[in-house]
């Protein structure tokens, strides 16, 4: 295969994760935020939604998730990945992401929580607002686990990527100081990170400035070039009014790639 992009920290290749994760080899960590589901995509398509400075309706701008999708990058990163899985998802898709991690391998640890600090209202005001999104922490089965986030729950508050935010040029991504705290606390320096729905690349932003090596896959051609460009920039912020900077974060956590011990054993299990 031939990257779409590449340095000396990234690849990113272009086309379905379907027919890319067969033909990579062992990864570290997957870490990833996929469509959502079929119901949050219809219910956002429902209402006349104008968040958007010229006015236009606001829309996520890629089809809704699948189970065949779901079951498939589950069975691949479970087949590919040495210590955490994490999947970004909407709360409605905590049981069915359980599922399929559990169904191809995995071992379920528990499910996090992003508290988002200033999310959309519910528009129709006919019910409370959707104010989180979760995501379904998972590892290898059989291997000890480790992170660097000591006793910290699995709870991440802050601001999201606004849709007037300068410069955004997704439709929902998800921002980089909460991708940092995750590379930060589940991932060492050195480690090769997955994610199979890279979007804008703000996992890999986060993996590159932090020490961490990252293989990006993207359906879409328009965000391969977005996510390409924030890279090939040395990762600068792709949303400015959010706090971003372009200076490189410290490295955290210990500075080695991987626990002699739970390296030994965790390859072992993969042979």
């Amino acid at each position: 295969m031939t990257p779409y992009y590449e340095d000396s920290a990234v690849q990113l290749f272009h086309g379905d994760c379907r027919d890319i994760l067969p033909q990579l080899g062992p990864v570290d960590h997957s870490m990833f935020d996929a469509p959502y589901a079929p119901v949050a995509v219809r219910n956002a398509s429902r209402m006349n939604i104008t968040y958007r400075r010229d006015g236009k309706m606001y829309t996520f701008g890629y089809a809704a998730l699948d189970r065949g999708l779901r079951v498939a990058v589950s069975r691949e990163v479970a087949r590919l990945t040495r210590r955490w899985v994490l999947s970004w998802c909407d709360v409605e898709s905590i049981h069915r992401w359980r599922g399929s991690m559990t169904g191809s391998g995995l071992r379920y640890v528990r499910t996090g929580v992003w508290v988002r600090q200033n999310g959309a209202p519910q528009f129709s005001g006919d019910r409370p607002a959707q104010g989180l999104e979760a995501c379904v922490i998972a590892h290898l089965a059989g291997c000890r686990m480790r992170w660097n986030g000591g006793g910290l729950p699995a709870i991440w508050i802050g601001p999201i990527v606004h849709a007037n935010s300068t410069g955004r040029n997704h439709s929902s991504p998800k921002p980089e100081w909460l991708m940092v705290q995750q590379v930060s606390q589940f991932t060492d320096v050195g480690d090769l990170i997955l994610d199979p729905f890279a979007g804008s690349g703000t996992t890999a932003v986060a993996a590159k400035r932090l020490g961490r090596r990252c293989i990006m896959v993207e359906k879409s051609e328009m965000y391969c070039e977005v996510a390409a460009k924030r890279l090939s920039q040395d990762a600068l912020p792709l949303y400015r009014d959010q706090g971003g900077t372009s200076e490189p974060l410290p490295h955290v956590g210990p500075s080695r790639s991987v626990h002699p011990r739970s390296a030994t054993h965790c390859q072992a299990r993969r042979t």
